[in-house]
């Protein structure tokens, strides 16, 4: 499951079946009758190898030497990245199993079967979407990302989000793993099975028709042209080039998208790395050539005031600096910020080194749509690709299109580009947006608003695309609903349990009656 999410273009068809053997063991530890601290300590199991999978890519940050860690202090943290969010996930995902056999061991199970087996499902869905919740909250391998190079499967998305996806995906191995255990009673194995397939065909059919539905909005849609350069500078070096020469590199690629015919021009994520507010010479810059050649820049830089910094997307019109500015919502722990600072500063000091700044950065709170001549674009810088709040956020803002800046040097050439690209056309189906990327180091790319990668420069290359991008306006069943299936599924979960509670509630206070009656007499 683990590599279906890692490398979904080549295994995430397994996605569908591959939990089977973890919902049979769960049924076997269930039935047997462990203990809940078994069944947890099952859990860590499974979660610590499924996420270790899902950020193997730390591997290949080594050495950090961006970062002014040394060799062997690098060796510690890629280690510690490699065992320690794994388990930050596990310890609270785990309770998904133990939620499930408290749901089939009580009466509520007997009474409401469907409702006890849907609470494997459900309970998974809705601790994913606690992972976006808090600084160590990091969603970052999701069930549904394994459909992404499928696509189909994934366009239910739109209407209930990614976490009705997950449900759906962890439901078709329960109900296949159910037809195994059936397999001596072949009418309730085929039943099983038929529902298993039901579940995953009538997805497949829903996600034909909503893709051709957003193919037909994407031609009858105004279009803008938008071009993306990637410079391919990475973090190594970008931080230690001389200014006046990163300046003039970025420019030069924006020339050959305006020779492209490029209306807007998106620049990666600190693609100048420098207060750009309080660098008057390169805003001047930046100014002349939007001027000159008729085009609006998003430029990704550093904006400095109030003694703090801020990682920033600003917008330059053809008229100059346009005075909404995007600041990054979502920073990377122990990249832009130290989540606990002062328990890592006594125990684990070398962990708060790893930032390129000295000081961590500010988040920003706000989508600041960029209001331009006939186009409204939503800016996201990064991290906060992978969070749908900040996609549905400017959406709801009035977003038509969405612009991504982001560096992803750190990942190299790794599975890590192509899952952090990934997120972003879930976002583009979850929203019904059509989405610009621009990477530093790579991944930039096109992505339609079901997924689809229109055009894409690759990892480590350096490079220039250019498209026609629609200018969308109808909002997507999600965009308006939410994560309100995410509370279905919370109370599916906690049913089967709470009438457990009330059930033993009930017979303390008959139990109780009855002594006092007793003792009456």
């Amino acid at each position: 499951t683990g590599l279906s999410v890692a490398a979904s273009s080549y295994f995430g068809a397994l996605a569908w079946v591959s939990m089977i053997p973890m919902v049979l063991a769960l049924f076997e530890l269930t039935e047997s009758g462990a203990p809940k601290r078994r069944i947890y300590l099952f859990g860590i199991l499974y979660f610590e190898l499924f996420y270790a999978i899902s950020f193997h890519w730390l591997i290949f940050m080594y050495p950090l030497s961006f970062t002014g860690l040394g060799n062997f202090a690098s060796v510690i943290v890629i280690i510690l990245g490699l065992l320690g969010f794994p388990l930050l996930q596990a310890i609270p995902s785990s309770l998904v199993f133990v939620l499930f056999a408290a749901a089939m061991r009580g009466e509520g199970a007997k009474r409401m079967r469907p409702l006890a087996l849907a609470a494997l499902p459900s309970a998974y869905a809705v601790f994913e979407a606690l992972e976006t919740v808090g600084s160590f909250g990091i969603p970052w391998a999701r069930l549904s990302l394994s459909q992404v190079d499928l696509l189909l499967p994934l366009q239910s998305a739109s209407l209930f989000g990614s976490y009705f996806v997950t449900f759906l995906i962890v439901a078709v191995n329960l109900l296949a793993a159910l037809a195994i255990r059936s397999l001596k009673e072949k009418r309730r194995a085929v039943r099983y099975a038929v529902a298993a397939l039901a579940v995953f065909l009538v997805n497949l059919g829903t996600g034909a028709v909503l893709m051709a539905n957003s193919a037909r909005n994407e031609e009858q849609a105004p279009t803008v042209r938008i071009g993306v350069i990637q410079g391919n500078h990475a973090s190594t070096e970008k931080w230690t080039l001389d200014p006046d020469e990163v300046v003039m590199d970025q420019l030069s690629l924006a020339l050959d998208c305006v020779r492209d015919g490029a209306e807007i021009i998106i620049f990666s994520e600190t693609a100048l790395p420098l207060p750009l507010n309080r660098a008057e010479v390169y805003r001047e810059q930046a100014s002349a050539f939007a001027s000159e050649h008729g085009v609006t820049l998003l430029i990704g830089a550093l904006l400095y005031e109030d003694s703090e910094y801020r990682n920033a997307v600003y917008c330059v019109t053809p008229s100059g600096f346009s005075e909404t500015v995007y600041i990054k919502r979502h920073l990377v722990p122990f990249g832009e910020y130290v989540p606990l600072a002062g328990f890592f500063e006594r125990f684990l000091p070398f962990l708060t080194e790893i930032s390129v700044l000295s000081d961590p950065m500010t988040p920003g709170d706000d989508s600041e749509i960029f209001m331009l001549d006939g186009a409204a674009v939503g800016s996201l810088i990064c991290f906060d690709s992978i969070y749908e709040s900040a996609v549905l956020d400017s959406v709801r803002d009035g977003a038509q299109i969405l612009a991504i800046s982001t560096n992803d040097s750190w990942f190299s050439d790794s599975r890590g580009v192509h899952m952090h690209e990934a997120q972003a056309r879930l976002r583009a189906i979850e929203s019904g947006r059509q989405i610009a990327r621009c990477a530093n180091t790579g991944i930039s790319s096109f992505i339609s608003s079901s997924g689809r990668v229109s055009g894409r420069i690759g990892a480590l290359e350096r490079g220039t695309l250019c498209e026609d991008v629609s200018l969308l306006t109808d909002a997507t069943l999600y965009s308006h609903i939410g994560n309100l299936f995410v509370v279905i599924f919370a109370t599916v979960t906690a049913l089967p349990i709470a009438y457990d509670a009330l059930q033993k509630i009930k017979k303390r206070i008959n139990n109780s009656t009855r002594e006092y009656t007793n003792d009456e007499e």
